[in-house]
């Protein structure tokens, strides 16, 4: 079928969402946790961190060819090899989907607890797969609204919650290193989503060096806003109760302006479904091309059964949500970055050796 191809512009609004939508409904009271009043620090850590190993697998992959890493990874090592070394790494992606829309749910059914779990599940895996139906641009599209809304939404929260700022809550200059590393390897797994899936998204992609560009802006525009909520959060709630509270920038969101805690739901959980449409376009795609498949969307009923049993099966696991803070650092560390530093190496060897060919 014929690849829809999206703009740099567009790919920095998909980028800024796969970014904001989750990170920072859940990943606060993580980081808090661990890093206390030098929380605010730690996404500048973890994303410029991560923008490195982003550019250097994508300005490589991107030389290399337009196609999806399967496709380069089957004809740079062979469709065995191949194919072998990339069933983790289509594992992460199915996980990590999964663990996108099981966030969305817990958020719903947070502010509205007297609904049943089941139905945010249904909801969420059908939207997203509705998404995926329609196609890359059209998520694109959503994407920018999705940013748009939350960012309004994020000012608002800043606006109305100044006057209970507490400036001596926060500790700019008093640096502890230990802590902010160890704190900045969860949501690393946050920014690692975006090299993730461009390297499955590159064929969509118009102009390969300005939609690098705009992955790279779309990591700085998460650090800057996750930055901003982290202050505010510190600032008005202190470290102890925002490390405490579930979702604490919903709760400022009620602090700073009645009514605006709806709007802030309403923001969010459309960015969380514009996400789970971004992770199962992206999880089809990859299914679809390690089996040649003409079509991805003849697999969308299955993959929203198999992917929906999961998440609700996940549910069903005692306190499966406060593991995330224990599951993700293990998956970043030995899964995530080393298997993108494997991707990056075997890019640079394919290349060079095109150029000893050449030669």
């Amino acid at each position: 079928m014929k690849k829809e191809k999206i703009s740099a512009y567009q790919y920095f609004w998909l980028s800024t969402n796969m970014l904001i939508s989750t990170i920072i409904l859940l990943i606060p009271k993580i980081i808090i946790q661990d890093g206390r009043e030098y929380a605010w620090i730690v996404p500048i850590v973890a994303g410029s961190a991560i923008a490195i190993i982003n550019y250097l697998v994508l300005i490589l992959g991107c030389n290399f060819s337009n196609n999806i890493i399967i496709s380069d990874l089957k004809n740079i090592l062979g469709p065995i090899l191949g194919r072998i070394l990339l069933i983790p790494y289509i594992f992460i992606i199915i996980h990590t989907t999964s663990m996108m829309m099981y966030q969305g749910v817990q958020f719903a059914s947070f502010v509205m607890p007297s609904k049943a779990e089941i139905g945010f599940w249904i909801m969420i895996a059908l939207l997203g797969s509705y998404l995926s139906y329609k196609g890359l641009e059209t998520i694109a599209r959503l994407a920018q609204i999705g940013v748009l809304i939350i960012s309004i939404a994020v000012i608002t929260i800043l606006i109305g919650s100044y006057n209970s700022i507490t400036i001596k809550w926060l500790k700019p200059f008093a640096i502890n290193y230990k802590k902010i590393i160890r704190a900045s390897i969860t949501p690393a797994h946050w920014f690692l989503i975006i090299p993730n899936l461009s390297l499955i998204l590159k064929p969509y992609f118009k102009n390969n060096k300005k939609s690098i560009k705009a992955s790279l802006l779309g990591n700085f525009m998460g650090q800057f806003i996750t930055v901003i909520l982290f202050i505010n959060a510190l600032t008005v709630l202190g470290a102890d109760l925002t490390s405490i509270l579930k979702f604490p920038f919903y709760t400022l969101s009620s602090l700073a302006l009645a009514g605006l805690e709806v709007i802030i739901f309403i923001a969010w959980i459309m960015g969380v479904i514009i996400e789970v449409g971004i992770f199962y376009f992206s999880s089809l795609q990859l299914i679809s091309s390690f089996f040649e498949l003409k079509d991805y969307r003849i697999l969308i009923p299955p993959f929203l059964i198999m992917i929906t049993s999961l998440g609700i099966f996940q549910t069903n696991i005692p306190m499966s949500l406060t593991k995330i803070g224990y599951i993700v650092p293990i998956n970043v560390l030995l899964l995530e970055i080393p298997f993108l530093i494997i991707f990056t190496l075997i890019y640079l060897a394919a290349s060079r050796t095109d150029k000893l060919s050449k030669q």
